[in-house]
């Protein structure tokens, strides 16, 4: 729940949801900007673990970057297992950029810099490996409610020793006036590493401005170092958002999206 410290902090229910008890401080922030401190996306193992990638502050309010981490026994972890918080039942922890950076702001590719990161989806599976979308700007620009930047969806994938991030393609301009940094979103899916869904107005296999965000699915054979892309959705008259995929088996996908 976003309560103390505008941050994450755990409520805890063992009578499946009739009562509820306080958990603990997830993250603290280094300084207090905006209405929250950080944006994060969860994925349990539904045995002992909750991964998370995080945000330090909102994109609107903080040039932000994305980090992991997880919570194991009562504590929280880096990606690299390494201890961070020895009792997060207290209100004393650590700030999200103490965690492991996935992607930093203002990266630099070809010219072209990155920046005001935010987090899309996030998935753990069976062989260890982490994944994660989420989007950027193209360059950094005003924040005011009429400024209307670019953005960029980006892959990242742990495979127990490094982040490694891939570039996916365009996410277009804002959806609507009072975000600037709201876009179609993605699905990473929970039963298989190598497929994704993203919602975008341009075509990822040439660029092509579709004028309407459609649905499509991409597919990697080299641990998301490159995508083929697929249309699910074509020819729309209406955007097709926030693709979701819940977890079924190996055999069978259901795509969600509005």
């Amino acid at each position: 729940v976003r309560s103390h410290a505008r941050s994450p902090n755990l409520m805890v229910s063992i009578d499946q949801g009739n009562s509820w008890s306080y958990g603990g401080l997830l993250t603290e922030p280094d300084t207090s900007i905006g209405y929250v401190n950080g944006y994060f996306k969860y994925c349990g193992n539904g045995v002992d673990r909750i991964d998370f990638v995080c945000t330090e502050h909102h994109p609107r309010d903080y040039n932000t970057s994305i980090y992991h981490g997880y919570i194991k026994n009562n504590q929280s972890f880096n990606s690299y297992s390494e201890l961070m918080d020895s009792l997060i039942s207290d209100k004393n922890a650590p700030k999200p950029a103490d965690f492991t950076l996935v992607y930093a702001a203002d990266t630099v590719i070809q010219d072209t810099t990155y920046t005001r990161c935010w987090t899309i989806d996030l998935q753990i599976y069976p062989d260890s490996s982490i994944a994660t979308i989420f989007k950027t700007r193209i360059n950094d620009s005003p924040t005011s409610p009429s400024n209307d930047p670019n953005h960029v969806f980006f892959y990242a994938r742990f495979n127990g020793t490094e982040w490694t991030s891939t570039y996916l393609g365009k996410a277009g301009s804002k959806l609507y006036s009072s975000e600037q940094d709201y876009t179609g979103l993605g699905a990473l899916h929970p039963n298989d590493l190598n497929t994704i869904y993203i919602s975008t107005p341009f075509d990822p296999r040439d660029d092509t401005d579709l004028g309407v965000h459609e649905i499509f699915k991409g597919t990697t054979t080299d641990h998301g170092a490159s995508w083929s892309w697929t249309a699910i959705t074509q020819q729309s008259v209406r955007d097709n958002l926030r693709p979701i995929v819940p977890v079924w088996d190996e055999e069978n996908t259901a795509l969600l999206w509005w």
